[in-house]
């Protein structure tokens, strides 16, 4: 899904990165499984 991301939008984007990326540890302090799934779905 092509994404048109600007300003606060683009932003509040690094906390759900960084949730996704600590959800693929394997012991995890924040499993934020969507999160994830948001990730997956933003090109």
């Amino acid at each position: 899904m092509k994404q048109n991301l600007k300003g606060v939008s683009q932003t509040l984007l690094v906390p759900i990165w960084a949730h996704a990326v600590e959800a693929k540890h394997s012991d995890p302090i924040i499993k934020d499984v969507k999160a994830a799934e948001i990730m997956q779905e933003i090109e």
